[in-house]
């Protein structure tokens, strides 16, 4: 849409002529007379004189000239980002490469075979190594709860023998010194944190 239709459009609409009549003599859309109408409101189109509409110049300008500061801040940021992205991808994919040549140097490899190699490994036994891991995590789960039943009977053992040494001191008259619940208590702390390793035959070692 051309400067001179939108000028039209605004005398027009400052006439007071309809979507319809407007439309109809310029061959414009709905849309156009609508977006004439927001620079009216906006003060990009003024109406002058006579009913005659003219283009607000200083306004137009300061409008390009925001757009135009507001595009240079946006590239510049895009480009800083885009740098600092491509420096620390650059700094991972050279540490990773790094890595896999000491790797590789190991195996008495180029990386390139290297590499190669192990993703047709990994290509060919991928069912057997996923196997294997779903194994690991049941085993390690298994793991921990048959440590968890170990710390749990081991508590009790400690119990029973409090227990026991309670009614022996009771039996020969003594008083049960706080000492003796303290100890116990301090013991079952140290299961708690898992300060104690279990070892074979139900015995503890510090």
């Amino acid at each position: 849409m051309s400067e001179s239709t939108e000028l039209q459009v605004a005398e027009m609409l400052h006439e007071g002529k309809t979507y319809r009549e407007i439309a109809k003599e310029l061959h414009v859309g709905p849309e156009t007379i609508k977006t004439v109408r927001e620079y009216v409101a906006q003060g990009i189109i003024v109406i002058g004189e006579g009913g005659k509409a003219v283009l607000a110049q200083p306004a137009k300008k300061e409008i390009e000239q925001i757009h135009t500061e507001v595009m240079e801040v946006i590239t510049k940021k895009a480009t800083q980002t885009a740098l600092q992205n491509a420096e620390e991808d650059y700094a991972l994919g050279n540490e990773i490469r790094q890595y896999w040549i000491l790797k590789a140097q190991e195996k008495g490899m180029e990386l390139r075979d290297y590499v190669r190699a192990a993703l047709i490994f990994y290509d060919d036994y991928e069912p057997q190594v996923k196997e294997m891991e779903e194994r690991l995590e049941v085993a390690d789960l298994v793991f921990q709860q048959l440590r968890a039943d170990i710390v749990r009977q081991e508590k009790l053992r400690l119990y029973y023998e409090f227990v026991r040494y309670c009614l022996y001191l009771k039996s020969k008259g003594m008083r049960i010194t706080p000492e003796v619940t303290d100890s116990l208590w301090q013991d079952l702390t140290l299961l708690e944190k898992s300060e104690v390793k279990m070892v074979g035959g139900g015995e503890r070692v510090a």
